[in-house]
């Protein structure tokens, strides 16, 4: 009879620790999964994100660029849209 009250109080405590393991895991992945689901995008647009000019101009810009240049027979390294004005590096 002693045998068997030890051997239950045992087992009890082995589920109970299973379960809190269980309860610890779940409460991690569900973290785990917020900081995935929650993270901002680190995509970085090469147009800017500036409020006041609007990527339609930008991007119709960057043609009127690209025709000029290519009519003038001139390569340049990059074009920078951050600002009001777009910055052509040669």
């Amino acid at each position: 009879m002693l045998a068997n009250a030890r051997r239950n109080r045992i087992v009890k405590k082995k589920i109970g620790i299973y379960v809190f393991l269980f309860g610890l895991l779940a409460i991690l992945g569900f973290l785990i999964y917020l900081n995935i689901l929650l993270k901002s995008s680190r995509f970085i647009s090469p147009l800017g994100n500036s409020a006041d000019f609007v990527k339609g101009q930008q991007i119709a810009s960057l043609q009127r660029i690209l025709r000029a240049l290519t009519i003038e027979g001139k390569s340049f390294k990059n074009i920078d849209f951050r600002f009001k004005e777009p910055i052509i590096s040669f």
